[in-house]
């Protein structure tokens, strides 16, 4: 399983580890010892993007730690693959994973986290950016993400959803509910786990997995363990265009943590 590791968070953000994998197979492993985050060379080192320049960013052998200096969103993405995406074929299973810590997490152990694994259509941005995760080059990019929905409460920790493009230039805006617009599509989901609060310092990794099960028929996991906290979120979505190519993946947060509902 490719394992990335860097730190990303809310008020500061830790990356830890991520990890890549295809049918088993290691497309990333990344844990970071060379202390450079803006590394590419696959299989061993990918290259982590953010998108404001006021975001002070420290790397260290082990992790890579984001302090955003504004009340605005931060996003963070990497490509892992050096040309043409992986494609899923029926029975084919992608999993995406990364370890990180937050600090400056809220009273109620919230934060507004956002993940989602997409395709770029061939128009990869490779630079930081100043405003956020937010470029054209992101607009027609297709694939899935993922919100942690609220951390106390009844409800799925995670609310899952389709990407239908071309959409909003920051591709994980409006991965929210209820549904701002038609560029996303819920996935209906179910969980085993009720929502937790999360904590400052605690080491979380977060899994996506999708899995192509028929022609029609594609399985979305999303997992969030550390600490006490064990959450889970499963969905199947019957679709007679699923999203089968992906090349990257992406991470929304806000500079402050907010209570979820």
């Amino acid at each position: 399983m490719n394992r990335f590791r860097k730190l990303f968070s809310a008020a500061v953000c830790s990356l830890l580890i991520f990890c890549i994998t295809l049918n088993a197979a290691v497309l990333v492993d990344d844990t970071f010892q060379d202390a450079n985050s803006q590394n590419q060379a696959l299989p061993s080192s990918i290259r982590i993007f953010n998108g404001r320049t006021a975001t002070i960013r420290t790397d260290t052998v082990g992790a890579v730690a984001f302090s955003p200096a504004s009340t605005s969103s931060e996003g963070f993405w990497g490509f892992f693959t050096d040309g043409a995406p992986v494609t899923l074929g029926v029975g084919d299973r992608l999993a995406v994973s990364t370890s990180f810590s937050l600090s400056g997490v809220g009273a109620s152990g919230g934060t507004d986290l956002r993940f989602g694994v997409f395709d770029s259509k061939g128009t990869r941005n490779t630079t930081n950016l100043t405003g956020g995760i937010n470029s054209p080059t992101f607009a027609d990019d297709t694939g899935y993400a993922a919100r942690l929905a609220g951390t106390s409460g009844s409800g799925n920790p995670f609310t899952l959803f389709h990407r239908v493009a071309p959409g909003a230039n920051d591709p994980l805006i409006n991965a929210t509910t209820p549904l701002p617009s038609s560029e996303y599509v819920e996935v209906p989901a179910t969980s085993s786990t009720p929502r937790q609060a999360l904590t400052d310092g605690v080491e979380y990794t977060l899994t996506y997995q999708i899995e192509r099960l028929t022609d029609t028929s594609t399985r979305l996991t999303v997992s969030l363990v550390g600490g006490t906290v064990n959450l889970n979120t499963t969905g199947v979505e019957t679709s007679s265009t699923p999203h089968t190519t992906f090349d990257y993946s992406g991470m929304r947060t806000t500079r402050q943590p907010l209570p979820l509902l």
